[in-house]
């Protein structure tokens, strides 16, 4: 089964394909970097009059405001107030709210999900979108590493605390997870130890091992909640955030990202010097050549297509807990064998529900 688009589409033109399924609708999507990949979900479907979007980031604080501290709870905070204005500069009356939530502080998820379970508005679609990659070890308040609980512990508490709501009176809500292609870097999860208490094994594999946990959530979910609710993975493809950050030179490769040699005050700069237009919160880090890719990336809009796919298409109301590839196919070929599968659905489910101190009900 394919999808009514190919990977030509552009994330405006499948907004305006379902222009109808996205008007009158309530949406949160997490991880409001300027720039990104959520930032760009949000300002595009504006457009198209849903009735509320609510965007998350981790602070209001503006980036002259945390300038200068390097632990990672300020090195990874979002700006929301320029995303807003940025959002608000190109649809004047975007019907937008912003949430300030720390995936990584279940504290603070519950916190959050309070709020928003407080407003007089039902939740539609529930967009997983933010994501750390590749950082240093660093523990958060909870005792997790920082990039398994922005990834997956924080999104696998939000979803428990909100799905009452979105659920009630049979409506059946769609949640998206932003997932990658870096789950086949690695064999399998690391079953042993996922929190890494053998801290000096810590390393490249982090990342690939938080993402693992969203393609057995998503089909988890759907299974769990005999179809009361539609959960989609999604790959974005090779785009250029402020994930990237931290990430090895030699994980990039296998990605397939294209080199580039330093950043630049207005984006980032080729071998030849050429410096193609890049929007502010895009930060590249150096590999080595340039490849023949050359310097022309899509426009970030254009990377939205599948989780637009994900969150908006009605033929997908058949194949719920899909998987979307980068191609805009349903793909299950895409996933790895360590990331599907009844059994290791339910693994992961029970040790998430460890981690979040709670049973997980549907």
């Amino acid at each position: 089964m394919s999808t009514t688009f190919d990977q030509k589409c552009t994330g405006i033109e499948v907004a305006e394909a379902f222009s109808k399924e996205i008007r009158g609708k309530t949406i949160l999507v997490t991880g409001g970097t300027l720039g990104g990949l959520g930032a760009e979900f949000v300002k595009t479907i504006v457009k198209h009059s849903p009735k509320l979007v609510i965007l998350t980031a981790r602070t209001k604080a503006n980036r002259a405001q945390t300038r200068g501290y390097r632990s990672m709870v300020t090195f990874f905070t979002y700006w929301i107030d320029e995303t807003f204005d940025a959002i608000r500069q190109d649809t004047p009356e975007a019907p937008v709210r912003s949430l300030i939530l720390d995936l990584s502080s279940l504290k603070d998820v519950r916190r959050a999900a309070d709020e928003v379970n407080a407003y007089g508005v039902t939740i539609d679609i529930l967009v997983h979108n933010a994501g750390v990659a590749g950082c240093p070890l660093d523990r958060t308040e909870d005792g997790f590493p920082l990039v398994l609980a922005t990834n997956h512990i924080g999104p696998f508490l939000l979803t428990k605390l909100l799905l009452p709501k979105m659920r009630a009176e049979g409506r059946i809500p769609r949640i998206v997870f932003v997932a990658s292609s870096a789950h086949k870097f690695v064999d399998t999860f690391r079953w042993d130890d996922p929190l890494y208490l053998k801290e000096d094994e810590y390393g490249p594999a982090s990342y690939p091992d938080s993402k693992i946990p969203s393609y057995l959530f998503a089909p988890a979910l759907v299974r769990r909640s005999g179809g009361g609710v539609h959960a989609y993975t999604v790959c974005p493809g090779i785009v250029y955030t402020q994930l990237q950050r931290y990430l090895a030179p030699e994980q990039k490769q296998k990605m397939g990202y294209p080199s580039v040699v330093r950043l630049h005050e207005r984006g980032w700069e080729s071998q030849d010097g050429n410096i193609p237009h890049r929007p502010r919160g895009y930060h590249i880090v150096c590999i080595e050549d340039l490849d023949n890719t050359g310097c022309g990336f899509p426009a970030e809009s254009d990377y939205l297509f599948n989780a637009l796919i994900a969150a908006f298409d009605l033929q997908l109301f058949d194949a719920p807990g899909a998987h979307i590839s980068s191609a805009c196919k349903i793909a299950p070929e895409d996933v790895a064998e360590h990331a599907k599968g009844l059994d290791l659905e339910e693994r992961m489910w029970a040790l998430s529900e460890g981690w979040i101190g709670g049973k997980f009900e549907l």
